[in-house]
């Protein structure tokens, strides 16, 4: 899990130990729950995030990926715009965010806009992102030849 967005801005080191924010702590909870197959558990803490940190862009897309699992299209499609439409605003006051593209990419992957989420994704690698991202390209690639669009 890649802690960014609206949390990362709230880490910081005090007396050289790393102090993450109240929103993230749960963050790493709800990883816990999804790590265990506890996808039911993990939507009501990533719920408890948004609660507290409605800008927290990786909170939707991790609570989109685990209605995806469980079944429930329509809260993945709205998880996936929120995360889409908070990475948009964002944009607008940095636009050469790397994190802020593989984020609406993530959102686009969502919604099964596999074209613009790899886009947004090699865009972000290109401005300085995780060459580990790389790798979800690779998944994306996959779900668009699942999804027959390849």
């Amino acid at each position: 899990m890649v802690l960014s967005g609206a949390a990362a801005a709230q880490t910081f080191v005090l007396g050289g130990k790393v102090q993450f924010s109240p929103d993230q702590k749960l963050m790493f909870g709800a990883a816990k729950k999804v790590m265990n197959r506890d996808y039911k558990g993990a939507e009501t803490v990533y719920d408890q995030v948004i609660a507290m940190n409605g800008g927290n862009i990786d909170a939707y897309i991790q609570r989109g990926t685990v209605r995806r699992e469980l079944g429930d299209a329509a809260g993945t499609a709205s998880d996936g715009n929120t995360a889409v439409t908070l990475a948009n605003a964002a944009l607008k006051n940095t636009p050469n965010n790397p994190m802020l593209y593989y984020q609406r990419g993530m959102g686009f992957r969502l919604l099964k806009n596999y074209d613009q989420a790899e886009k947004d994704v090699a865009y972000g690698i290109r401005l300085g992102g995780q060459p580990s991202w790389k790798t979800d390209i690779q998944a994306i690639e996959l779900e668009k030849k699942e999804a027959g669009l390849r």
